[in-house]
């Protein structure tokens, strides 16, 4: 029923003019523009979603990099127990919705609360700007990293049924958590494939009914080839009406003799022009056979890569069905552990964020994963060694590894200083 997906500031523009419906040339072709009036953002926010997200951004502390998602985007489908409902009942589900995740993560970061009915289902784009407060530095910042947490993925759909069934329980009753919700990722692989596979298919179709036309055209050069045989015929009939001797021996006089040299010119020309068709013929054959044998070896390919793309399908469906039951596995297993954590006396399973981060950072670490650059260097060490102040992870554990980024942080900065003077340096040139 729900699923986010997070961009770039770079990519904000081109969301806005899809959530906003500035352009009637759509690349969507589920939207019907005739329908586009019943869309509405219960966003009351003055400007578009470029205004706003400029106007918050200048407000909290931001990393000035291209690749900082500076935004999120829930969409929330509506359930098919309300498809048949009137407009105002959905919009009281839309508006509960987006109540409950104003209260989640601040009204005053929501960039459009807009619902779409031009589409084959309605559905709701909450877009908000990630911001979370930072306690060491004592300011709001940008942060897709720490607001859309895995923790926080695997409680929404259950946090959001709950508060439904609280807010509007005369409407939504039978709940969302129906085992048929995937991540966005999953969901554009399968619609890119399906795409390809038709795309293909609609290829061979038009390729086939190209060949089967040169074909044609080759069955239809026999018929030029009857003139030769209208020859023979014009002969036979000519010397039929030569005299002959008593012998049986043709008599040919002068007005017959004219007869012949006419009939002989006729037929000298007609084997010249026989010649030249016949060799233009022959040509055009030879060419429409490469074409058809280069046609053919395509087609092959063409019918080898569906097959691909529909194998390739297969094992995604496959493949997301056992990361289903992986992820009921996962779910077990937490509570086994939270089972065994009671019998060992630890009845506080509650954990902050900073130790949430600590300890994937440390496994990261144990398992020879190191920071892509110097912020996320940086990143890792400050996050390290506010587990060692608050004493949350033991210091044993931690000790080594920032001494370990504090000497890869150098390493880091020297080396992208570096490529920058060399950059530098080339375009001075």
């Amino acid at each position: 029923m729900a699923h986010v997906e997070k961009f770039t500031q770079g990519s904000v523009n081109g969301l806005s003019i899809h959530i906003e419906r500035k352009t009637t040339n759509h690349s969507n072709p589920d939207i019907d523009s005739e329908r586009t009036y019943l869309n509405y953002d219960l966003c009351d926010k003055e400007g578009d979603m470029n205004q706003r997200l400029k106007n918050r951004l200048a407000e909290v502390y931001c990393f000035n990099r291209a690749d900082v998602k500076v935004m999120a985007d829930w969409i929330v489908t509506l359930p098919k127990s309300l498809e048949q409902e009137t407009m105002s009942t959905q919009k009281e589900f839309f508006k509960a919705t987006v109540d409950f995740l104003n209260e989640r993560y601040g009204s005053q970061n929501v960039l459009s609360a807009t619902v779409h009915h031009d589409e084959t289902t309605p559905h709701l784009h909450y877009a908000f700007i990630p911001v979370v407060f930072d306690e060491k530095k004592q300011r709001e910042k940008v942060s897709a990293k720490e607001v859309l947490t895995r923790k926080e993925l695997s409680s929404f759909h259950q946090d959001l049924d709950k508060y439904l069934k609280q807010q509007i329980p005369h409407i939504y009753q039978e709940g969302i958590l129906n085992n048929q919700t995937i991540g966005i990722d999953d969901v554009k692989i399968i619609k890119k494939m399906a795409k390809e596979i038709a795309e293909k298919e609609t290829e061979l179709s038009q390729r086939k009914e190209h060949i089967n036309k040169k074909i044609k055209e080759v069955k239809n050069i026999g018929v030029s080839t009857q003139n030769v045989y209208d020859v023979q015929d014009q002969w036979t009939h000519l010397t039929n009406q030569f005299e002959k001797t008593f012998l049986g021996k043709t008599i040919v006089d002068t007005k017959n003799l004219t007869h012949l040299k006419e009939f002989m010119g006729g037929v000298q020309k007609e084997a010249e022009l026989t010649k030249k068709t016949n060799y233009n013929l022959n040509k055009k054959v030879k060419n429409l056979t490469e074409k058809i044998e280069k046609h053919t070896f395509q087609l092959e390919g063409r019918d080898n890569q569906i097959n691909h793309l529909k194998q390739e399908n297969r094992h995604l469906k496959q493949d997301l069905e056992e990361t289903q039951e992986h992820t009921l596995q996962v779910r077990d297993n937490n509570r086994v552990l939270k089972s065994l954590l009671k019998d060992m006396g630890k009845t506080d399973f509650s954990m902050s964020q900073v130790e949430y981060e600590g300890r994937i950072i440390l496994d990261k670490l144990e398992h020879d994963e190191k920071p892509r650059d110097s912020y996320e260097c940086s990143d890792w060490k400050e996050t390290l060694e506010e587990n060692k102040i608050k004493r949350y992870i033991p210091e044993n554990r931690l000790t080594q590894w920032i001494q370990q980024l504090t000497t890869w942080l150098k390493q880091l900065i020297t080396r992208e200083k570096q490529i920058e003077q060399q950059k530098s340096r080339g375009m001075s040139r």
